[in-house]
């Protein structure tokens, strides 16, 4: 039976087998397809990871109402209404620089400021959904911190100075006389007119919202001073550290050691903060990832003891009178005592740089996304088509550009990180480094593509060895082709249907290579000398039809002769960074580009703008599932999902030896061949969300895939 409902989708129905597993439940599997062609309409939504630092923490509790607002590195704004135990994006249409900050006033949590290191100064006076730039009296639009209390607002520019507001409109000059380099602007608790700086000539303290300034560096240490912070329990007190040396001021003016915080960071804790009487020091996981992230003082830092948050970089600390936040570069966690637990609290905030993304497939579904700022490179994987992730251990120190998995019944999982190689037999849960040897160090590696028929030989296009090659599934490598430009290689492909085609595409102006000998010779393609190749896509369906994407432009080129000719197939209106064709839909691709995503429905002849959630954002990596479910990875916002508009929609379908199904609804009109399973209860109706959906060749999709269905009998 064929039927087609409004929205135009199709659905071919076949009775596969229906049976009784009990005497009080019906089993029925029937073969579903869909299949419905992408449009320009494609909805995209915002997925996750969150692997990306916090950068500032604001919150104001006034006549019951409760807004708390947190910005996350790449200027990125988001709100909580729950106290921090749920996120929404907000200020989208904010203009931000790469870092920025968030102040509220105290006593009017709808009264929101954002400063920003390079576009000054917004407010809100609606909770964030409306803003205003206020930037009069400002010299400078370079600001990196921002205070509010009830009779003013703060700003700090490193290079400038001090700046207030009373009227939250213009600003004033409230600078410490012969200081110079600012770093930071602490509002005592005790009294919120009472302000320090810390500067590159020492501690400042003011008594009067900014009026005057009073040196306050006596005892002192000019060199390596960090981490300013007011003492709550002394109404002129403060910390700070020098190098790892802990530093006390209780009248405000003079400072006495106290001793050494025992972090193991670099040169100086990460963080500082004093809360009902416990002191915290965050670290820098980087130099030992085995210790604990936090270390907490009972005794005003003579003794330290370890505080939980192990291997995490703890950049900033921040609490309220609900609880203690720590800042890390993998996310938000806070601590109801102050004390630990520790708990995530980020639930809504979608912010991750993504170099990578690989859609698992067959009997192990999922995709995996190279999360590049997460203290370092790091691997998140998602087994619900994106709906939930776990971010996995570090891998390296140098971004996740490649990501590849061999074709085998038990995939190996590979990834590019700088010069090296990651390998996974585990499906992510371990990676060991591969050592290339044979001097093959030092060219970043750009794409990995294993072999297409033969699940042991793999290639891998790196940016500064040429082509390497591995037959043992990625155990050991050796160079196979590195001549003239193309020892700088962007991209590589392999042929499923002439196992010795090779392509490899060149970074540095040297065109596309052809190779019919399985990659031990080349010779560059007419028509494509002086490109310099981004990266390159083949149809799964037909290995003729390829599309390569350029560096440093907007350019796509298109071959439907396997590589043997080119020619121009569209612009966009920046630079490409991916291309990816849709797995059932071979007339349907998109291109990832440094202000969206691009979408081909004629095989990438044509192209058009489909990226409503994702316009202006830089699209670094773009992948289909083996369901046709669209991935696109961004730098700073994570990954964002996309189908296409959903129809449904089927009425009196009847199955032999089973009753009447009266009622099906499907909410995806994403192309997919599927068998779905029931289960009827005993009281002969039930309504299923979201049961289980097994493609015929055993690939599974979770219950994200929204799948809802009625059933009567």
């Amino acid at each position: 039976m064929m039927t087609t409902d409004r929205a135009g989708c199709s659905r071919a129905w076949t009775m596969i087998r229906a049976g009784r597993r009990s005497r009080h439940a019906v089993s029925a599997l029937v073969l579903l397809t869909l299949s419905t062609p992408l449009s320009a309409e494609m909805v995209w939504t915002s997925s996750g990871p969150l692997c990306e630092r916090p950068i500032s923490y604001a919150e104001s509790s006034a006549e019951g109402t409760s807004r708390a607002y947190v910005t996350i590195l790449g200027g990125r704004l988001f709100r909580s209404k729950d106290r921090g135990r749920s996120w929404s994006e907000i200020g989208e249409s904010l203009t931000s620089g790469y870092a920025s900050y968030v102040a509220v006033r105290p006593g009017s949590p709808l009264e929101v400021y954002y400063a920003t290191f390079g576009d000054g100064v917004f407010k809100s006076i609606d909770g964030g959904s409306d803003w205003v730039a206020i930037n009069d009296g400002l010299p400078t639009m370079l600001l990196e911190r921002t205070v509010a209390t009830d009779s003013a607002v703060f700003v700090v520019s490193p290079p400038s100075g001090v700046y207030r507001s009373r009227d939250g409109l213009s600003w004033e000059d409230v600078t410490p006389p012969a200081a110079r380099n600012y770093y930071d602007l602490t509002v005592h608790p005790a009294d919120d007119r009472r302000l320090f700086v810390e500067t590159s000539d020492g501690v400042y303290r003011s008594d009067d919202e900014g009026d005057s300034w009073i040196r306050a560096s006596d005892g002192l240490p000019l060199a390596g001073l960090n981490n300013l912070i007011a003492d709550p329990s002394s109404d002129f007190g403060a910390y700070i550290a020098s190098y790892k040396r802990l530093f006390r001021t209780i009248n405000g003016r003079s400072w006495h050691e106290i001793g050494p915080i025992p972090v193991t960071s670099f040169v100086k804790p990460w963080s500082l903060l004093s809360v009902r009487g416990t002191i915290f020091a965050g670290q820098n996981a980087d130099f030992d990832p085995e210790h604990p992230g936090l270390l907490g003082s009972r005794d005003g830092g003579r003794s330290w003891f370890a505080a939980g948050l192990e291997g995490e970089n703890v950049p900033r600390l921040q609490s309220n009178a609900f609880a203690t936040f720590a800042f890390t570069d993998g996310g938000l966690y806070l601590s109801r005592a102050g004390r630990g637990p520790w708990f995530r609290s980020d639930r809504g905030i979608n912010a991750a740089t993504v170099g990578a993304l690989l859609p698992l497939e067959h009997s192990f579904p999922g995709i995996l996304a190279s999360v590049n700022r997460c203290q370092r490179a790091r691997v998140a994987r998602s087994f619900g088509a994106g709906s939930s992730w776990l971010v996995e251990g570090i891998l390296g120190p140098y971004e996740i550009s490649s990501l590849a998995a061999t074709h085998s019944k038990f995939p190996v999982l590979l990834a590019g990180s700088g010069d090296a190689i990651f390998r996974s037999e585990d499906l992510g849960d371990s990676w060991s480094q591969v050592p290339l040897g044979g001097g093959l160090s030092g060219g970043s590696v750009r794409s990995i593509a294993p072999h297409p028929n033969y699940p042991l030989v793999v290639f891998a296009a790196t940016d500064g060895r040429g082509l390497i090659k591995s037959v043992d599934a990625g155990v050991s490598w050796a160079t196979l082709f590195s001549e003239g430009h193309f020892d700088e290689l962007g991209s590589v492909l392999v042929s499923p249907d002439e196992p010795g085609r090779v392509l490899i595409g060149s970074s540095s102006h040297g065109g596309i290579g052809l190779s019919r000998d399985g990659g031990i010779t080349f010779e560059v393609v007419a028509g494509t000398e002086g490109l310099s190749i981004s990266a390159m896509a083949m149809d799964p369906t037909d290995s003729r039809n390829i599309l390569a994407a350029t560096w440093g432009s907007s350019a796509l080129y298109r071959s439907l002769d396997g590589g043997l000719t080119w020619n121009a197939a569209g612009e966009g209106s920046s630079a490409i960074r991916s291309v990816a064709f849709h797995p059932l839909q071979p007339q349907t691709a998109l291109a990832g580009a440094e202000d969206g995503i691009y979408l081909s429905n004629d095989g990438g002849e044509t192209w058009r703008r489909s990226d409503d959630h994702l316009s202006g954002k830089p699209v670094t990596a773009v992948s289909f599932g083996t369901d046709g479910t669209a991935y696109a990875g961004t730098r700073w916002s994570g990954v964002f999902v996309a189908s296409a508009r959903r129809c449904g929609g089927l009425e009196d379908i009847t199955l032999s030896r089973a009753p009447a199904v009266r009622k099906a609804s499907f909410k995806t009109c994403n192309s997919i061949t599927a068998g779905v399973e029931f289960l009827l209860e005993k009281d002969r109706s039930v309504a299923l969300r979201a049961p289980l959906i097994r493609l015929i060749d055993g690939f599974v999709v979770e219950s994200g895939a929204e799948f809802t269905a009625g059933f009567e009998f």
